[in-house]
């Protein structure tokens, strides 16, 4: 399945979390979220998934927006309120004196270009390994300071020791770290104590849909999708009780053929057939006719069970198509028609097995003949991805709207 994906990500949950959920919600293996979130940040996140994965170098540099509050009276080691407290929580003492003015006017100059340093407790990397497993560690963490711009950042209030906030960021910029040096300009520490993602790039939270959200609509759609599964099992236990009905008499031969030469049995079978062969060359074309109808049977379950895998994966894009409907109208134009012209193909495919099934006598190779085709009816539903895949191969997002990965 390709497809793009804007998820209202939870509290508590990393953002791989979020991945492995989606993963079993839509049955897509391949999928890559454009920028982390922290587990105690909530909000925007994209994820591209099947192709588009390949698309994530064009959402390098999308700027990102924030809401969120900042506990002022101690700093925490990895800057946000998952850390330790680096010192006493001095607030009792200095709140009086640290009012919302003196606040606003110390953000102030989080404005334009600037180097950041990044928190410690971060993936990072020095020397090839992230910066948070050497601070987990007790290692020394050198890092340097990265250039960032900040467009806005504005104390809407304060609540007590909670100083709420607003904020738009470059690609590569670190809230908590900015949280942080704030509470060391004020004099009183500081740390990042809630965070929601607002936006990124051109997706918004109008564009989300939470997890919750997009397992209700998989589970709508399963009654059907089950269906089509228990459909297919049928067909092809039709095909197999088929086959056996059609079973040739030269088994039975074989076992009288395998006795010791010179046996009663042996020698009255041989005698008998002898004496009956008109009639049982007419019994041996018989049985050929009904090798051949079970194999166009087998044949037919296979097709059909190529097919029904076909439609499985178009309603799974459209079930991607209905949780994303402002984001993927390419998709909803292109799929459909798409997956009706593979749909043609192997309907063409299969009128052409018909008629050369038609043609096969020898019963040896048309019971090896079903045999093959029962087991590829067994792997025929990675058939019909394949056959989606390449029929919406061609698709391909706006490159110049400027989205860019996040962190």
């Amino acid at each position: 399945m390709n497809g793009l994906l804007v998820v209202d990500k939870p509290g508590g949950m990393t953002s791989h979390d979020v991945v492995g959920r989606l993963r079993r919600i839509t049955g897509e293996k391949s999928i890559g979220h454009l920028g982390t979130l922290d587990p105690m940040a909530t909000g925007v996140l994209p994820l591209l998934m099947g192709k588009f994965t390949r698309l994530a170098q064009y959402f390098s540099s999308a700027e990102k927006s924030y809401a969120g509050s900042i506990r002022l009276g101690f700093a925490t080691d990895t800057f946000d309120a998952e850390g330790e407290p680096a010192g006493p929580d001095v607030w009792p003492e200095v709140g009086a004196a640290i009012t919302l003015e003196r606040i606003r006017a110390a953000a102030g100059r989080f404005h334009g270009e600037m180097l950041q340093m990044p928190p410690p407790y971060s993936a990072k990397k020095i020397a090839g390994t992230p910066a948070y497993k050497l601070a987990r560690e007790g290692k020394p963490v050198e890092l340097k300071a990265a250039a960032i711009r900040i467009d806005s950042f504005e104390i809407t209030g304060r609540e007590g020791a909670e100083a709420e906030f607003t904020m738009s960021i470059s690609a590569g910029g670190y809230v908590r770290s900015l949280a942080h040096e704030l509470g060391r300009d004020l004099g009183c520490g500081a740390h990042l104590s809630r965070l929601r993602r607002t936006q990124a790039g051109a997706f918004t939270l109008d564009d989300a849909h939470t997890l919750e959200e997009l397992e209700r609509l998989a589970i709508e759609h399963r009654p059907e999708l089950e269906g089509l599964r228990k459909g297919i099992t049928k067909r092809q236990d039709e095909a197999q009780a088929t086959r056996l009905t059609a079973k040739p008499d030269f088994t039975v031969a074989l076992g009288y053929m395998l006795m010791p030469t010179g046996s009663a049995a042996r020698n009255a079978y041989m005698a008998e057939v002898t004496m009956n062969l008109p009639g049982l060359n007419k019994a041996r074309h018989e049985g050929e006719a009904k090798q051949a109808d079970a194999a166009t049977a087998v044949a037919q379950a296979d097709l059909e069970t190529r097919t029904a895998a076909v439609f499985l994966e178009v309603r799974r894009a459209q079930v991607a198509i209905a949780a994303s409907e402002k984001r993927t109208k390419v998709y909803r134009d292109t799929l459909l028609p798409q997956a009706e012209a593979a749909f043609k193909a192997a309907s063409a495919a299969y009128q052409n097995n018909r008629a050369e099934f038609s043609t096969l006598i020898d019963s040896e190779n048309l019971l090896l003949d079903i045999q093959t085709a029962l087991y590829t009816a067994a792997s025929a539903r990675d058939a019909g991805m394949a056959d989606l895949e390449r029929a919406i191969g061609t698709a391909a997002p706006d490159k110049s709207n400027g989205w860019g990965k996040s962190k």
